[in-house]
């Protein structure tokens, strides 16, 4: 399952136009990403939460298609939190193991190696995790075999215990449920995971190989994840075959770039279009009519249409012509 239900508050105002897993990176979005990483460890079947903005969820799954695994929408009226969403479908996971990934992070963990991992333990969870040395909402205490002693908001030395960090996917195994308290709202740490801790020395094992990791919790994380992605993601996916790697550009093989254009060091999806004199300099451009003598230096369009003589720079545009400063 990929929650995708959060209202993205963080996120403002990108997510008042999309939910946060349905905001685009380049070559798909941020849900097609997590889609395919799953897809790629012959997971077949994958549950979505929906609340916030649920159209913008459905038409990212339409525009980039994915092959070969089966999306299985369920409505959330009322937020759930991150345990509720889940344990209102406990069925779906038929009793078997299951991964929750997080609609705001992106890895390029092995989550195969992952799976393998969880199942040669007889941990309750698995958590994906990277050691943790400046702080973060989640820290997971192990001990030196790696089993999760205690969940904390912040760092600090806890009886000779190992920091790490949460990076938004683990395994659980399905008899977690019976730990579940009966409510509609439940968060899996505080009301789930937290309270077990109190019964047990360990609920799980930390899975830390190293990897890459962006979160898009802020407009500012989208800004820099945005560029980290193409450098670092883009390159290998299955949807860069679709760009032309023309100099320093990645470039749809269905945009138009008019002759008297100058883009450098820039991303232009599908669909796009650049006008007489503009000056694209190191931009990702998502699907967007640019017009003429547009200057664009390091920013990120999400808009449709972009008017004549139109400038920014460090900047995300976004639909209406809305301007996030990065």
């Amino acid at each position: 399952m990929i929650l995708v239900a959060g209202e993205g508050v963080r996120a403002r105002p990108l997510t008042n136009h999309y939910a946060k897993p349905a905001l685009p990176i380049p070559g798909g979005t941020i849900l097609t990403h997590l889609i395919n990483q799953l897809r790629g460890c012959s997971i077949s079947d994958i549950a979505l939460n929906l609340h916030h903005l649920p159209h913008t969820i459905m038409n990212a799954i339409e525009r980039y298609l994915v092959w070969n695994v089966r999306i299985c929408p369920f409505d959330e009226p009322v937020l759930a939190g991150s345990g509720g969403g889940f344990y209102r479908i406990r069925e779906f996971f038929e009793g078997q193991p299951f991964f929750i990934l997080n609609g705001d992070t992106i890895t390029d963990a092995d989550l195969r190696l992952m799976m393998e991992f969880h199942n040669e333990s007889s941990s309750l969870v698995t958590f994906l995790a990277t050691p943790d040395h400046s702080g973060s909402q989640r820290v997971l205490d192990t001990d030196k075999s790696g089993n999760v002693v205690a969940i904390r908001k912040q760092p600090e030395d806890h009886m000779g215990c190992m920091n790490y960090k949460f990076c938004g996917a683990m395994i659980i195994r399905y008899e977690i449920f019976e730990f579940f308290p009966d409510k509609e709202v439940i968060d899996l740490f505080d009301d789930v995971l937290i309270p077990l801790l109190h019964s047990r020395p360990s609920i799980g094992k930390i899975y830390a190989p190293e990897f890459k990791w962006l979160e898009f919790g802020t407009p500012s994380d989208y800004f820099n994840s945005c560029y980290a992605y193409l450098r670092d993601f883009f390159p290998s996916s299955e949807s860069s075959s679709e760009y032309a790697r023309t100099g320093s550009n990645w470039i749809n093989k269905g945009t138009g770039i008019t002759s008297d254009a100058d883009v450098s060091a820039s991303f232009i999806d599908r669909g796009s279009r650049i006008g007489d004199g503009a000056q694209i300099r190191n931009s990702i451009i998502f699907s967007s009519f640019i017009s003429d003598n547009v200057r664009l230096d390091n920013s990120i369009v999400i808009a449709d249409f972009l008017p004549e003589n139109f400038s920014c720079r460090d900047e995300i545009v976004l639909p209406g012509l809305e301007i996030v400063h990065a």
